[in-house]
């Protein structure tokens, strides 16, 4: 009995000393709560920023992302540009831009970053250009692009849908939107954007919105008939930003949007017609406002224009149209697919000229594709043929119902005589 008393004092000894360095650790842990320090979140971005571009990577560094995100550590604006950069780098990666269109975990981590960064105070501490490339440009990568590939037909065509509506709302493309796309691609791959020479340049219609109504073009020379005005029909000279009216005496600026009555349009011009482009100029100047607050952004650290904004949602848009060719296999969905590939082509001067090439691409694509089915005929899978062209092969290829639209015997070989029919 008391050569045990020794051993159970050594395990009581051993016990106490084992819990007290325990109490240590846990007294640590307690002031470390909170959010880390600056220096560490810095740190810790640029480590997520290195490894999101990996593939392999992508999901644990997403996972990491997604931590601070959602811990609210990135509330700070000098932390803003880290977490910029590490979603640019996600969001322009390719093999992470289509990691997540074959890997459903993949998937979902993709669109809760970008989703909790754009919902979280991460975005109230970014800058007004670097939000709208957050929820405009991207927006339809991790909402609309990553939605088309699911079993849910209800699903898909909602998120088919929704990317129509986008191309439809997308506003005619210039020339100028293709050097606009290069300048956005590279200035995010450069992080030019840091030092203010990140492609940004002056927007004109951000400039004439900040500063005010444009100011007016030199007035024409006076009409041969100066009674003209008077007398016949209206003179009126178009210009840049309005028209010049010859009153009779002179010519007064009318600027767009600021004309009415009969000096809001020519003579040979009906009412209706005048309407509907004042209402056309009020839109385009309403969403020239909008664009300008975001340009605007314009900010002593420079960003992407509001052009440049634009240039990448129509790359976002035309990367949604893309993801939809490998859904063509599935039945259900070809409908659907063929109509918003009709859609974009119809639209196609809304995208750059470089981008067209891509949507003519996928428009001859679904071409061949219909081309194949048809010529298959009765020798195609039935897991190949929709819907509809599953009955159309059934009964177009029956028997049953003969041209005249009576009843055979079908296989019994009967010629239907044996049929009572009311009537």
């Amino acid at each position: 009995m008391s050569a045990k008393r020794p051993a159970e004092d050594a395990r009581v000894v051993d016990d106490e000393g084992a819990k007290r360095p325990k109490v240590e650790p846990l007294v640590v842990v307690e002031e470390a709560e909170g959010p880390p320090p600056e220096d560490m979140i810095l740190s810790a971005l640029g480590k997520i920023k290195r490894h999101i571009v990996e593939p392999k990577k992508f999901r644990k560094a997403a996972g990491l992302l997604l931590q601070l995100v959602r811990a609210d550590s990135i509330a700070a604006p000098e932390h803003a540009d880290a977490l910029f950069s590490a979603l640019s780098a996600a969001a322009t990666t390719a093999a992470v831009r289509d990691l997540p269109i074959t890997d459903v975990a993949a998937r979902r981590d993709f669109k809760c970053v970008f989703a909790d960064a754009a919902a979280h105070e991460c975005a109230g501490a970014m800058r007004p250009w670097q939000r709208a490339v957050l929820t405009k440009a991207w927006g339809p990568l991790y909402e609309q692009r990553h939605a088309l590939f699911t079993d849910d037909s209800f699903a898909f065509n909602r998120a088919l849908t929704q990317v129509k509506a986008a191309v439809a709302e997308l506003p005619p493309a210039t020339a100028e939107d293709d050097a606009a796309l290069a300048r956005a691609v590279e200035a995010l791959a450069s992080e030019a954007w840091r030092t203010g020479g990140g492609g940004a340049q002056p927007d004109s219609g951000a400039a004439e919105c900040a500063g005010g109504e444009r100011e007016p073009p030199p007035p024409p020379p006076p009409p041969e008939d100066e009674q003209e005005g008077a007398s016949g029909a209206q003179v009126v000279h178009q210009a840049v930003g309005g028209q010049w009216v010859w009153s009779g005496a002179e010519w007064q600026w009318a600027a767009d949007g600021a004309v009415s009555g009969a000096r809001a349009r020519p003579a040979w011009m009906s009412e209706a017609v005048a309407e509907e482009l004042r209402a056309r100029k009020a839109a385009a100047k309403a969403e020239a406002a909008r664009a300008a607050e975001v340009a605007g952004a314009a900010d002593e650290g420079g960003g992407l224009t509001s052009g440049q904004i634009l240039a990448l949602r129509r790359e976002s848009l035309l990367l949604c149209l893309e993801a939809m060719r490998p859904m063509y296999k599935t039945a259900w969905a070809r409908t659907g697919i063929d109509l918003a590939v009709a859609a974009a082509r119809q639209h196609e001067q809304r995208f750059c000229a470089s981008q067209r090439e891509r949507i003519d691409a996928l428009w001859k694509f679904t071409q061949a594709e219909k081309a194949a089915r048809r010529k298959a005929g009765g020798k195609a899978d039935k897991g190949d043929l929709t819907s509809f062209e599953q009955a159309q092969r059934a009964w177009g290829s029956s028997d049953a119902v003969s041209r005249r639209g009576a009843v055979t015997g079908g296989s019994t070989g009967g010629t239907g005589g044996n049929y009572n029919w009311l009537g």
